[in-house]
């Protein structure tokens, strides 16, 4: 079986991913096997536990693999996988679970845990929890987390109706020749408050504040015209302004193209 080769795209990391800080310039490492991501993504777990809140940097590591491009940042001291492949599009994993989700890996076998002892749910409130079906907890948790996420998303990108200007959407042609021309990433500062924005050509769109807690929001955008200009319009009803190729503005901030 032929060896999967990956291109690493390290951000506020050492090359060996063992150091954090905003000092470390982006690298790249363009033929990685699976023996040694298995290595960096354990040094940045160790890495990420270790770093304090005051830290601002904010690590991540870009994944490119034959099953697409793979995000791997910090979140609370631990790891989180963020893909458009993905059906959850984000969520907490540990090495072996990414290592899975980016390639065809087998996950290291761990000592089976002791069973714990078996409660008797017999009483009270106990007994009647205990009598919900997993699934339908499962569920609940499920609804609770989305709508938490919904609400952060508008909270973060929301805009007021007056700052959106008349403007007119354009086909899904339109769409897709002007994605082609902006498609990237882009930022507006490497440092602590600033902002990261990814373009997709499907019409995907991630922004992502710096932080120890980074904020991230994913939404879509279609292309429009406003004032006589082609500009893009996000599904939470933001503008984002097209000066050229390689410059953005959405909401005032100006995001310029990320060039590896």
């Amino acid at each position: 079986m032929p060896t999967t080769i990956y291109k690493l795209n390290l951000r506020h990391l050492s090359p060996d991913a063992r150091e954090i800080g905003v000092r470390h310039a982006d690298c790249e490492l363009p033929d990685v096997d699976a023996g040694r991501l298995r290595e960096i993504l354990q040094a940045m777990t160790k890495a990420v536990a270790r770093q304090s809140a005051s830290d601002p940097a904010a690590p991540e590591i870009r994944i490119t693999s034959p099953r697409g491009v793979f995000m791997v940042k910090s979140a609370d001291g631990r790891l989180r996988l963020h893909s458009w492949n993905l059906k959850t599009g984000t969520r907490e994993m540990d090495v072996d679970e990414i290592l899975a989700s980016v390639g065809d890996h087998a996950p290291t076998e761990h000592p089976a845990a002791k069973a714990a002892p078996q409660r008797d749910h017999t009483m009270g409130r106990e007994s009647a929890l205990s009598a919900i079906p997993g699934w339908i907890k499962i569920s609940v948790l499920v609804i609770l987390f989305a709508g938490i996420n919904a609400v952060s998303g508008w909270m973060l990108m929301r805009s007021p109706p007056d700052l959106l200007p008349p403007h007119e959407l354009l086909s899904a042609v339109a769409t897709e020749r002007l994605l082609a021309t902006v498609a990237g990433e882009f930022e507006t500062g490497p440092k602590p408050g600033d902002r990261w924005m990814t373009i997709v050509r499907t019409g995907n769109l991630r922004v992502v504040k710096y932080g120890p807690k980074p904020d991230e929001v994913l939404l879509t955008v279609q292309a429009a015209t406003a004032n006589g200009q082609e500009v893009l319009i996000t599904s939470a009803r933001s503008m984002i302004e097209i000066k050229d190729a390689d410059t953005l503005v959405l909401f005032g901030d100006t995001y310029r193209r990320i060039k590896l």
